[in-house]
Protein backbone atom coordinates (compact mmCIF):
# COMPACT_ATOMS: atom_id res chain seq x y z
CA UNK A 1 0.00 0.00 0.00
CA UNK A 2 1.44 3.34 -1.06
CA UNK A 3 0.13 5.89 1.42
CA UNK A 4 -0.28 9.63 0.93
CA UNK A 5 -1.75 10.51 4.32
CA UNK A 6 -1.18 9.38 7.91
CA UNK A 7 -3.43 10.12 10.89
CA UNK A 8 -1.87 9.52 14.31
CA UNK A 9 -3.28 9.01 17.75
CA UNK A 10 -0.89 10.38 20.40
CA UNK A 11 -1.12 8.60 23.75
CA UNK A 12 0.24 5.09 23.43
CA UNK A 13 0.93 5.55 19.71
CA UNK A 14 3.44 8.40 19.37
CA UNK A 15 4.08 9.10 23.05
CA UNK A 16 4.62 6.63 25.87
CA UNK A 17 2.03 8.39 27.98
CA UNK A 18 -0.85 6.02 28.73
CA UNK A 19 0.59 4.99 32.08
CA UNK A 20 0.33 8.60 33.27
CA UNK A 21 -3.39 8.68 32.56
CA UNK A 22 -3.90 5.30 34.21
CA UNK A 23 -1.84 6.21 37.29
CA UNK A 24 -3.04 9.78 37.74
CA UNK A 25 -4.71 8.92 41.04
CA UNK A 26 -1.61 7.26 42.49
CA UNK A 27 0.67 10.02 41.21
CA UNK A 28 -1.58 12.71 42.69
CA UNK A 29 -1.60 10.99 46.09
CA UNK A 30 2.18 10.58 45.92
CA UNK A 31 2.52 14.36 45.60
CA UNK A 32 0.58 14.60 48.87
CA UNK A 33 2.92 12.11 50.52
CA UNK A 34 0.35 9.31 50.45
CA UNK A 35 1.01 5.80 49.19
CA UNK A 36 -1.97 4.54 47.21
CA UNK A 37 -3.37 1.08 47.77
CA UNK A 38 -2.85 -1.60 45.18
CA UNK A 39 -5.49 -1.56 42.46
CA UNK A 40 -6.47 2.11 42.79
CA UNK A 41 -5.78 2.72 39.10
CA UNK A 42 -8.49 0.23 38.09
CA UNK A 43 -11.07 1.95 40.27
CA UNK A 44 -10.08 5.37 38.91
CA UNK A 45 -10.46 4.07 35.37
CA UNK A 46 -13.81 2.43 36.14
CA UNK A 47 -15.29 5.45 37.93
CA UNK A 48 -14.11 8.08 35.44
CA UNK A 49 -13.35 11.76 35.81
CA UNK A 50 -16.41 12.72 37.85
CA UNK A 51 -16.66 9.91 40.38
CA UNK A 52 -12.98 9.03 40.93
CA UNK A 53 -12.16 12.25 42.87
CA UNK A 54 -15.06 11.55 45.23
CA UNK A 55 -13.82 8.03 45.86
CA UNK A 56 -10.26 9.23 46.52
CA UNK A 57 -11.40 12.03 48.85
CA UNK A 58 -13.52 9.68 50.94
CA UNK A 59 -11.08 6.75 51.00
CA UNK A 60 -8.04 8.84 51.99
CA UNK A 61 -9.88 11.44 54.11
CA UNK A 62 -8.53 14.34 52.08
CA UNK A 63 -9.35 17.92 53.03
CA UNK A 64 -9.27 19.03 49.38
CA UNK A 65 -12.57 19.50 47.56
CA UNK A 66 -13.69 17.15 44.79
CA UNK A 67 -12.80 19.82 42.24
CA UNK A 68 -9.35 20.39 43.76
CA UNK A 69 -8.64 16.67 43.63
CA UNK A 70 -9.79 16.45 40.03
CA UNK A 71 -7.65 19.45 39.07
CA UNK A 72 -4.71 18.00 40.95
CA UNK A 73 -4.98 14.72 39.09
CA UNK A 74 -5.14 16.53 35.77
CA UNK A 75 -2.14 18.67 36.71
CA UNK A 76 -0.11 15.49 37.14
CA UNK A 77 -0.97 14.62 33.54
CA UNK A 78 -0.24 18.14 32.29
CA UNK A 79 3.15 18.06 33.98
CA UNK A 80 3.96 14.87 32.12
CA UNK A 81 3.40 16.52 28.74
CA UNK A 82 5.33 19.63 29.75
CA UNK A 83 8.34 18.06 31.43
CA UNK A 84 8.53 14.29 30.98
CA UNK A 85 6.94 13.37 27.64
CA UNK A 86 8.88 10.79 25.64
CA UNK A 87 8.31 9.20 22.25
CA UNK A 88 7.83 5.50 21.76
CA UNK A 89 10.64 3.54 20.15
CA UNK A 90 11.13 4.32 16.48
CA UNK A 91 8.72 7.26 16.35
CA UNK A 92 11.09 9.97 15.16
CA UNK A 93 12.77 7.76 12.58
CA UNK A 94 9.38 6.67 11.26
CA UNK A 95 8.02 10.22 10.98
CA UNK A 96 11.19 11.33 9.22
CA UNK A 97 10.85 8.51 6.68
CA UNK A 98 7.24 9.44 5.95
CA UNK A 99 8.24 13.07 5.52
CA UNK A 100 10.99 12.11 3.06
CA UNK A 101 8.40 10.23 1.04
CA UNK A 102 6.00 13.17 0.88
CA UNK A 103 3.36 11.65 3.18
CA UNK A 104 1.10 14.27 4.77
CA UNK A 105 0.57 13.79 8.50
CA UNK A 106 -1.79 15.03 11.18
CA UNK A 107 -2.91 14.12 14.69
CA UNK A 108 -6.33 12.94 15.87
CA UNK A 109 -6.44 12.59 19.64
CA UNK A 110 -8.85 12.45 22.56
CA UNK A 111 -6.39 14.48 24.66
CA UNK A 112 -6.97 18.23 24.97
CA UNK A 113 -5.03 20.51 22.64
CA UNK A 114 -3.35 22.44 25.45
CA UNK A 115 -1.91 19.20 26.80
CA UNK A 116 -0.93 17.31 23.71
CA UNK A 117 0.76 20.13 21.79
CA UNK A 118 3.31 20.87 24.57
CA UNK A 119 4.06 17.16 24.67
CA UNK A 120 4.67 16.96 20.93
CA UNK A 121 6.80 20.09 21.10
CA UNK A 122 8.78 18.80 24.07
CA UNK A 123 9.60 15.65 22.11
CA UNK A 124 10.56 17.61 18.97
CA UNK A 125 7.91 16.10 16.69
CA UNK A 126 5.21 18.78 16.51
CA UNK A 127 6.46 20.18 13.19
CA UNK A 128 5.92 16.88 11.38
CA UNK A 129 2.16 17.41 11.52
CA UNK A 130 0.04 19.66 9.33
CA UNK A 131 -2.73 19.88 11.94
CA UNK A 132 -3.85 18.62 15.33
CA UNK A 133 -7.47 17.55 15.78
CA UNK A 134 -8.89 16.84 19.22
CA UNK A 135 -12.14 15.25 20.28
CA UNK A 136 -12.81 18.20 22.56
CA UNK A 137 -12.25 20.69 19.78
CA UNK A 138 -14.63 18.84 17.48
CA UNK A 139 -17.11 18.01 20.28
CA UNK A 140 -16.94 14.31 19.51
CA UNK A 141 -15.21 11.13 20.65
CA UNK A 142 -13.57 8.16 19.00
CA UNK A 143 -16.64 5.98 19.16
CA UNK A 144 -17.61 7.98 16.06
CA UNK A 145 -15.44 8.35 12.90
CA UNK A 146 -15.95 12.12 12.64
CA UNK A 147 -12.48 13.06 13.93
CA UNK A 148 -10.81 10.67 11.47
CA UNK A 149 -12.89 11.99 8.58
CA UNK A 150 -12.08 15.62 9.43
CA UNK A 151 -8.39 14.77 9.69
CA UNK A 152 -8.43 13.03 6.30
CA UNK A 153 -10.27 15.96 4.75
CA UNK A 154 -7.56 18.32 6.00
CA UNK A 155 -4.87 16.14 4.41
CA UNK A 156 -6.69 16.07 1.08
CA UNK A 157 -6.35 12.29 0.85
CA UNK A 158 -8.79 9.38 0.53
CA UNK A 159 -9.49 6.21 2.49
CA UNK A 160 -7.64 4.27 -0.20
CA UNK A 161 -4.35 6.05 0.51
CA UNK A 162 -4.69 7.07 4.18
CA UNK A 163 -3.57 5.06 7.21
CA UNK A 164 -4.72 5.56 10.79
CA UNK A 165 -2.25 4.70 13.56
CA UNK A 166 -3.89 3.69 16.85
CA UNK A 167 -3.19 1.74 20.04
CA UNK A 168 -6.71 1.42 21.51
CA UNK A 169 -9.26 -1.24 20.63
CA UNK A 170 -12.33 1.02 20.67
CA UNK A 171 -10.71 3.53 18.31
CA UNK A 172 -9.62 0.77 15.92
CA UNK A 173 -13.17 -0.58 15.87
CA UNK A 174 -14.50 2.84 14.91
CA UNK A 175 -11.92 3.39 12.18
CA UNK A 176 -12.38 -0.07 10.67
CA UNK A 177 -16.18 0.21 10.63
CA UNK A 178 -15.75 3.50 8.75
CA UNK A 179 -13.62 1.79 6.10
CA UNK A 180 -10.15 3.02 7.07
CA UNK A 181 -6.89 1.09 6.84
CA UNK A 182 -5.51 0.81 10.39
CA UNK A 183 -2.03 0.11 11.70
CA UNK A 184 -2.16 -0.96 15.32
CA UNK A 185 0.69 -0.09 17.68
CA UNK A 186 1.35 -2.27 20.70
CA UNK A 187 0.87 -0.58 24.04
CA UNK A 188 0.84 -2.61 27.23
CA UNK A 189 -2.02 -0.52 28.61
CA UNK A 190 -4.42 -2.05 26.05
CA UNK A 191 -5.57 -5.25 27.72
CA UNK A 192 -7.64 -6.69 24.85
CA UNK A 193 -4.59 -7.48 22.74
CA UNK A 194 -5.93 -10.52 20.91
CA UNK A 195 -9.04 -8.76 19.59
CA UNK A 196 -7.02 -5.62 18.92
CA UNK A 197 -4.54 -7.46 16.71
CA UNK A 198 -7.26 -9.25 14.79
CA UNK A 199 -8.99 -6.00 13.88
CA UNK A 200 -5.88 -4.15 12.67
CA UNK A 201 -4.79 -4.42 9.04
CA UNK A 202 -1.19 -4.26 10.27
CA UNK A 203 0.03 -4.76 13.83
CA UNK A 204 3.51 -3.68 14.96
CA UNK A 205 5.51 -3.23 18.15
CA UNK A 206 7.60 -0.43 16.63
CA UNK A 207 6.31 2.09 14.08
CA UNK A 208 9.33 1.47 11.88
CA UNK A 209 8.17 -2.11 11.35
CA UNK A 210 5.21 -0.86 9.32
CA UNK A 211 7.31 0.88 6.66
CA UNK A 212 7.53 -2.21 4.48
CA UNK A 213 3.73 -2.32 4.28
CA UNK A 214 3.16 1.37 3.56
CA UNK A 215 5.88 2.78 1.28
Amino acid sequence: MKIKGAIFDVDGTLLDSMYTWRLRGELYLKKLGITAREGLQYDVRRLGFLEAPKMIKEEYNLTQSYDEIQQGMMQVVRDYYLYEASVKNGTIEFLEELKKNGVKMCVATATDYDMVVPGLEKCGIFDYFDDVFTCGGLKTNKTKPYIFEKAMESLGTTKEDTVIFEDALYSVKTAKEAGFFVTGIFDEQEHEQEEFRKLCDVFVYDLRDSLKFLL
